[in-house]
């Protein structure tokens, strides 16, 4: 795999993540609205009630899941692409 693929595999795993992360926040949030309740509580954790439902704790898994991809991926670019990540910065400048 050569740089320009590395970088668009990170993009494609970054744009995982978010995806995740919005599916997580709207099941959070459609969960609180089904049962009537905030999101999250006065400390602004979320309740119990809410946390442990099997929707909510399916896209959390998700978004654990594709977290770990990205950070195990993100540990093997930058040491495989130091050179190469270096003279882009340099370059934008």
């Amino acid at each position: 795999m050569d740089f320009a693929q590395a970088k668009a595999l990170k993009s494609d795993l970054e744009a995982s993540v978010a995806l995740a992360e919005v599916i997580h926040k709207a099941t959070v949030q459609s969960q609180a609205k089904r049962l009537g309740i905030p999101a999250s509580g006065p400390t602004g954790l979320t309740p119990d009630e809410i946390k442990f439902h099997p929707h909510v704790r399916a896209a959390k898994r998700s978004y654990d899941r594709d977290f770990i991809q990205l950070r195990k991926f993100n540990a093997a670019f930058l040491k495989a692409y130091k050179a190469d990540l270096a003279a882009e910065r340099k370059a934008q400048k």
